[in-house]
């Protein structure tokens, strides 16, 4: 089925747009149909401004905490919905760069930080040659370890699950942080 070009744009428009909406359930479903969209459009590169779009959402400093937290939402769902190789190496790092700036203590919001993490867990896959390079896996692993320490124990369960991820999927790695890793499982129990 053939959609006009300029009507798909709009749609899409609209969909970025209700991302902001002050109904979460609104943005909740805009989420999810990104995401859809996302996974025909991104392969076919047919919708090349999606990330760049969604890390705005992020880095804009009157960016709303339901903005934020849909936003990180979609991230995740993409995640879900595509393939490693649908993305660029520099599409990786900016969900990347959305993710981790969510998760940070700097951000005020518990459930922008919990949205981020789970998002995270959803992205890690993405992240291999994130995890090859020393600087991006130290700034990986130390702000999913400072997550693991948090107050709110949703968000730390979270961290939690994208240690455990990491450790199935880039156990190579974790020789650096065994020691980390060994005080924050000895803090949550």
């Amino acid at each position: 089925m053939a959609i006009d070009i300029a009507f798909k744009s709009q749609i899409k428009s609209w969909l970025l747009q209700t991302l902001g909406s002050s109904v979460p359930e609104a943005r909740h479903t805009s989420a999810q149909v990104v995401a859809k969209v996302a996974s025909i459009d991104v392969p076919r590169k047919q919708w090349p401004e999606l990330i760049g779009h969604l890390l705005n959402n992020m880095t804009q400093q009157d960016s709303a905490v339901g903005l934020k937290q849909s936003t990180l939402k979609t991230l995740g769902y993409v995640c879900e919905e595509i393939s490693v190789p649908d993305l660029q190496q520099d599409e990786v790092n900016f969900v990347l760069t959305a993710v981790i700036r969510g998760m940070e203590l700097a951000e005020n919001s518990s459930e922008v930080r919990l949205a981020a993490t789970r998002t995270l867990f959803n992205a890690l896959e993405f992240a291999q040659k994130n995890f090859e390079k020393e600087k991006d896996q130290t700034y990986i692993m130390k702000t999913i370890c400072q997550t693991a320490l948090s107050k709110e124990i949703d968000v730390r369960q979270a961290a939690f699950e994208c240690l455990a991820s990491i450790a199935s999927t880039y156990y190579s790695v974790l020789g650096t942080y065994m020691q980390a890793l060994f005080e924050l499982t000895t803090i949550a129990l």
